[in-house]
């Protein structure tokens, strides 16, 4: 990873941390009005954080900050950052409970290098303990990044635009144990595909 692209995955990381720690989940859906642009762009990379107001204000400031890079280079991997954080990007509220210390890690099915997929188990199991951190399933591939192509001037919107080009997308998955009102367990999956720009 070369500096440029390290530099635009540390700011979109700051944003969203930092917007994340001044408000806190009890205000996640109170905040600034986020632009029209922004929320149709975020509904297309990450439709579960469109609805919830601190993810989709983050996703704002974070794009606005990588319009500054136009003349410098580099605004294709900023927004490609932008994308990936939104896609991790939550409104869960905070729980103590782990879901690393509900399960044993020599459970056959937490040790498959395939994904699995999108699972959920509501609302027959309402009571749930946090989501884990997300981590590589399956082979990362070849393929296209939105951001990742040529970026040129488009003076009907009054900016660059970075079309499509080759990314390296990376498959991750996490998972949180929930539970029904006699204890019973069920395991919940989510999946995201991880863009970098450029295939190596």
């Amino acid at each position: 990873m070369n500096e440029r692209v390290f530099r635009c995955l540390a700011l979109s990381i700051f944003i969203f941390a930092s917007l994340a720690v001044v408000t806190g989940p009890a205000a996640a859906q109170e905040g600034p009005r986020v632009s029209p642009r922004a929320m149709e762009e975020l509904r297309a990379v990450a439709p579960q954080a469109a609805s919830c107001r601190l993810c989709a204000t983050a996703f704002d400031k974070c794009s606005t900050a990588c319009f500054a890079l136009a003349e410098k280079g580099g605004m294709g991997a900023c927004l490609t950052a932008c994308d990936n954080a939104a896609v991790k990007c939550s409104c869960d509220q905070t729980v103590s409970l782990r879901s690393e210390d509900l399960v044993d890690f020599q459970w056959p099915s937490l040790t498959k290098s395939t994904c699995h997929g999108n699972v959920s188990c509501q609302p027959y199991y309402p009571s749930c303990a946090s989501w884990t951190t997300y981590s590589p399933c399956d082979s990362p591939y070849c393929g296209t990044g939105i951001h990742c192509g040529e970026c040129t001037y488009d003076p009907d919107i009054g900016r660059e635009f970075c079309g499509p080009g080759p990314a390296w997308k990376e498959p991750q998955e996490r998972f949180r144990v929930c539970f029904d009102a006699y204890g019973n367990s069920c395991t919940e999956w989510q999946k995201i595909i991880v863009s970098t720009c450029d295939c190596y």
